[in-house]
């Protein structure tokens, strides 16, 4: 039997390797004594020069002591040739390095694997808190999490039987083990740092939300009392769309859809994080969306919400109908509100676009009135989707909820 080990002696880390059998030991000294290497683990490429002492005999009865490791400053510079990597490697001195550290599964080389992936030198650290590195480091956390990634005996047994399935079921009965992979992923457990959504982010996003709806709040209780220009209202509602829809990064204001007869503004042309447009239009809180009577046993829309809707749906009918020349014209809009280095490769593209209307109160309805409400809204949904300024507020309420 052999055995590999790791320990520290003096200014230096060892790697022991303990072995019984006379054949082995006789094999082994037969190499060094041709400068060759052996090869242990898939890990290692140990020669004679490696060997602790090497003026003493190459072993210490059935063990062999090879310097893995050599202390330099507050770390251990490991063999690049014994480690056969390209990158040096160093370990802060106060972690306590064991083999597992070097070898994975089915003597699958970690560093040698880290080392085809990085382009500089690893420096290992335990505790990166109050230091001043002047070079790149890898917290011991990370690294531990990063060996517990490696693949294991089952997952590498499932992943060649799922890349065999993947071939062979284009001409043969298999025994799915694609899906058997997959179901083994699933299942899996996940070593990715959920510290992502911490208290810190979660309190700022509180407060992010909590600001808004003050401020939605104090704006609708205040009007019409407040001087609002519609040219101040819809600039306030615009800031508060782009938080409570995040996808959207670009945005014109009064973008002119082009027409035969006539060109026509919309208030907002947003522009998501692909180039794809929606288009926004906002009225001021105090029009009607539903009337006061009831029209053949139900509630119907007023004729300003009506209005909108067909205004909004004539909008979107020239966009799709202009095509390549309404997006190049779009995107000469574009320019004039952004620097051209802002914008870099970002294009607006008209495919399939959805308008939103945003006016009215919901909470003037009655219970009656918002059913039917909602009746008209659906009626729209796959084009328009109609927001009252009620419906901002319980969004924003509902966020600030998630947060708390």
């Amino acid at each position: 039997m052999s055995n590999i080990e790791i320990e520290i002696l003096d200014k230096y880390i060892l790697l022991s390797y303990e072995v019984e059998e006379e054949d082995i030991r006789k094999y082994i000294d037969k190499k060094f004594e041709q400068n060759e290497s052996i090869n242990l683990r898939n890990t290692f490429y140990l020669k004679k020069e490696n060997i602790y002492n090497s003026s003493e005999s190459f072993t210490n009865e059935y063990s062999y002591r090879f310097i893995l490791a050599t202390k330099n400053k507050n770390f251990y510079e490991f063999d690049k040739k014994i480690l056969s990597i390209e990158n040096s490697l160093y370990i802060e001195e106060n972690i306590n390095i064991t083999r597992k550290m070097f070898v994975a599964y089915r003597n699958i080389s970690i560093f040698k694997k880290i080392d085809k992936v990085s382009k500089e030198d690893i420096y290992i650290v335990k505790n990166i808190t109050n230091k001043d590195f002047q070079f790149p480091i890898f917290p011991l956390k990370e690294f531990k999490k990063l060996i517990k990634n490696f693949p294991n005996t089952t997952e590498i047994d499932k992943y060649t039987s799922y890349r065999i399935d993947g071939i062979l079921s284009k001409y043969l009965l298999t025994d799915d083990s694609i899906g058997k992979y997959e179901k083994y992923l699933n299942k899996k457990p996940s070593y990715v740092d959920a510290k992502l959504i911490n208290n810190k982010t979660k309190e700022y996003e509180k407060l992010k939300y909590e600001m808004i709806l003050n401020k939605l709040i104090t704006m609708l209780k205040d009007y019409p009392q407040k001087a609002y220009t519609e040219e101040q209202w819809k600039k306030e509602i615009l800031e508060i769309i782009l938080l409570l829809f995040p996808k959207y990064t670009h945005y014109i204001k009064e973008g002119v859809v082009h027409n035969d007869k006539k060109d026509k503004k919309v208030d907002f042309i947003l522009g998501d994080i692909n180039g794809n447009i929606d288009i926004l239009e906002v009225k001021r809180p105090n029009g009607q969306i539903m009337r006061e009577s009831i029209y053949r046993g139900s509630f119907t829309a007023t004729k300003s919400l009506i209005d909108t809707v067909m205004q909004v749906e004539k909008y979107l009918y020239l966009l799709n109908k202009g095509g390549k020349n309404a997006e190049t014209k779009l995107n000469d809009q574009l320019k004039k509100v952004y620097k051209k280095e802002k914008l870099e490769d970002y294009r607006l593209k008209i495919i399939n676009p959805r308008g939103f209307i945003i006016m009215g109160l919901g909470n003037r309805l009655s219970l009656d009135q918002k059913k039917d409400y909602e009746i008209v809204r659906r009626q729209f949904k796959n084009i328009v989707d109609i927001l009252t300024y009620d419906d901002l507020i319980d969004r924003l309420k509902n966020l600030v909820t998630r947060w708390s």
